[in-house]
């Protein structure tokens, strides 16, 4: 079993096509999108960084390729927040994997109107973040998230309307 999951990652064939080329390459890395065995692999892996979190006093939770951490706190969150991602970082080169920081953002939930100013190490900030297909603002406001929801529903009977024509 150990030797078909390493020939798994590590001899694994892709195969790209495009118009008129086919271009093959193999990989040494990474997970088949699909494939039966890599959701319990990532699990393992994903859980081993959700207890070194938790180890270091840090909530996070985690679903499929999706996770979050929170901290809570009044002023030192940044601070607290960077070392995490830091040592998220570090935790993530020890295994050989990589964070992708154009996919991790970070909300700062608070009721305040005014935000001190954040400094320039702070990466991501965002007013608004979309979780397991939630939108979630800054000030935990639905609008943006009931929104989207209604221009989806909207789109789906135009769509639902153009199929069965005027009847």
């Amino acid at each position: 079993m150990r030797y078909w999951i390493i020939a798994l990652i590590k001899e694994r064939k892709i195969c790209v096509k495009t118009h008129d080329d086919i271009i093959y390459a193999s990989t040494n890395r990474g997970l088949p999108q699909g494939g039966g065995l890599s959701p319990t692999l990532w699990s393992m892996i994903a859980d081993s960084l959700l207890k070194w979190l938790s180890k270091r006093g840090v909530y996070a939770q985690g679903y499929a390729d999706d996770g979050v951490v929170l901290v809570i706190g009044t002023d030192t969150v940044c601070d607290i927040m960077q070392r995490t991602v830091k040592g998220i970082e570090e935790w993530c080169t020890c295994h050989q994997l990589a964070v992708n920081p154009t996919k991790t953002e970070m909300v700062l939930f608070t009721r305040r109107f005014k935000i001190q100013d954040w400094t320039d190490d702070v990466k991501s900030c965002v007013k608004q973040v979309k979780y397991l297909g939630v939108i979630l603002d800054s000030k935990l406001n639905w609008k943006a998230h009931v929104d989207a929801k209604c221009q989806k529903a909207i789109t789906a009977f135009y769509q639902l309307c153009r199929t069965t024509g005027k009847t």
